[in-house]
């Protein structure tokens, strides 16, 4: 859509809320969606759903594998992971809830990065956000914790999990080693993995968009129908 950019023209189009706007804003506000759009956020783009669900499918099982370094790390350290777990059991074994955080996460974090990234040196902004996460994991566990994790009166035993004998615990609930490996993930995630995720989905010519995503998503509705059995 072209617009005219001399500084003399007054005519004015009408926003979503019947606001005006002038061409030179029109101009940037197409420059700005255009920029969100090949930072990896444009809910307003059936591309970025289509990215959407083939994110779910493969972190939904990269985050398993991602998850195995992470449970030998506290195998080692602290004991505190069988060895029977299925984390190690099977592979392909798909781990949901990471599919969930990666489209959580490009819905609700990218936004955030982009913000500090445009206010920020790039080490700066890298460490901020974080910083961020880390504290977002820590309220999280607390709060989840403070609901649905409270010790047995009679017994003492936790129905979820138990870090009260852990060092560093918060509360009882909270683990910051589990917080602080958790914000290094979600970095990782929102700086590395996801924008590499949309740069090889953005390659995908437009008439093979949908039969690349439903082909995915089927793939991986069969995966789960097999290892869920």
């Amino acid at each position: 859509m072209a617009y005219a950019t001399n500084s003399n023209d007054t005519t004015c189009r009408k926003g979503l809320l019947g606001l005006p706007i002038t061409p030179r804003k029109a101009i940037r506000f197409e420059r700005s969606r255009v920029q969100a759009e090949a930072a990896g956020w444009a809910p307003w783009s059936v591309r970025f759903w289509r990215c959407m669900g083939i994110s779910f499918c493969v972190f939904s099982i990269v985050g398993h594998w991602m998850e195995i370094p992470y449970c030998l790390f506290n195998k080692y350290f602290f004991g505190i992971v069988e060895a029977d777990s299925l984390v190690f059991a099977d592979p392909m074994y798909p781990f949901l809830v990471y599919g969930i955080a990666a489209v959580l996460g490009a819905l609700l974090l990218v936004p955030q990065r982009d913000w500090l990234k445009d206010h920020y040196p790039r080490w700066q902004a890298t460490l901020r956000f974080f910083l961020l996460c880390m504290a977002a994991a820590c309220a999280g566990e607390i709060i989840m914790g403070l609901l649905l994790n409270q010790p047995d009166p009679i017994t003492g035993i936790y129905p979820l999990w138990d870090n009260s004998h852990l060092p560093f615990n918060v509360l009882g609930q909270a683990w910051l080693v589990n917080d602080f490996l958790l914000g290094i993930i979600l970095t990782l995630y929102t700086w590395a993995l996801y924008p590499a995720l949309v740069k090889l989905v953005s390659k995908v010519p437009e008439r093979w968009g949908w039969p690349v995503a439903v082909t995915t998503v089927v793939s991986f509705v069969a995966l789960c129908v097999v290892k869920f059995a």
